[in-house]
């Protein structure tokens, strides 16, 4: 884990008892970006315009309208947006609603800590509802929130705060002394402007400097999460958890 890159990896974090935690979902929860981004270029294949990755990957934990925006500003105003999309939505339906998204390594053992230590957890996600209930209910990690955020409830989506804003409010926590999950930058910056205390793991994009000069810490996997819940915790915790 670092504070950025500048730190060691053996650099201790020094945690204390979140009075909440926000999670994040496709990227940090749901191992679905990658099948996103396959989605993606099997749309471009589909639809004659060049695969680029990179274009995708500009776009993770933002809204659909800013997707929209930085796929043609990348490709340029006759970027076929409407047809991509649509042939992206098939492979995604056929890839993410009618089978279980595979879960990212620690997902459910951290909300299980959550859980067991009564740390109350809300979903701020960028995916449009029932899409992101119906990902959360197939893998049966649905009944570990108290609040959900998605994308169709907000103003402003990612990288604003209001997503964040709007998860704590709901949760009746103060910012400041809750804790946001994320693994895209657009995520990072949303929760970080919301005042909240950040851990990224990042998933297909590692964080640049822009992204790490925000001062939060980088983890490799959400289990280096439940260690850090459990270093914060008196003995007696430790035990339960």
């Amino acid at each position: 884990m670092t504070q950025g890159r500048e730190a060691a990896l053996e650099m201790p974090v020094e945690v204390a008892r979140p009075a909440a935690i926000v999670f994040d979902m496709d990227g940090l929860l749901l191992d679905t970006e990658r099948i996103v981004l396959d989605g993606f270029l099997h749309a471009c294949r589909v639809r004659g315009v060049p695969a680029d990755p990179d274009a995708y990957r500009r776009c993770i934990g933002t809204t659909v309208e800013r997707t929209r925006q930085l796929l043609i500003e990348g490709y340029g105003p006759d970027f076929p947006y409407d047809a991509i999309v649509a042939s992206w939505n098939d492979y995604c339906d056929e890839h993410l609603v009618r089978r279980a998204p595979p879960l990212k390594p620690g997902a459910r053992e951290v909300l299980e800590t959550v859980r067991r230590l009564a740390i109350p957890c809300a979903l701020a996600t960028s995916t449009w509802d029932p899409e992101a209930s119906d990902r959360l209910e197939s893998v049966g990690l649905d009944r570990f929130f108290a609040a959900k955020v998605t994308g169709d409830r907000v103003a402003k989506g990612k990288p604003d705060p209001e997503p964040y804003r709007t998860a704590t409010d709901l949760l009746g926590v103060d910012p400041t002394r809750a804790w946001a999950l994320e693994d895209s930058a657009h995520g990072v910056r949303s929760a970080v402007s919301a005042g909240l205390r950040v851990f990224q793991i990042p998933d297909l994009v590692p964080p640049d400097p822009s992204t790490l000069a925000l001062g939060h810490t980088v983890l490799d996997s959400l289990f280096d999460v439940v260690d850090l819940l459990r270093r914060g915790l008196p003995a007696d915790d430790v035990a339960a958890a």
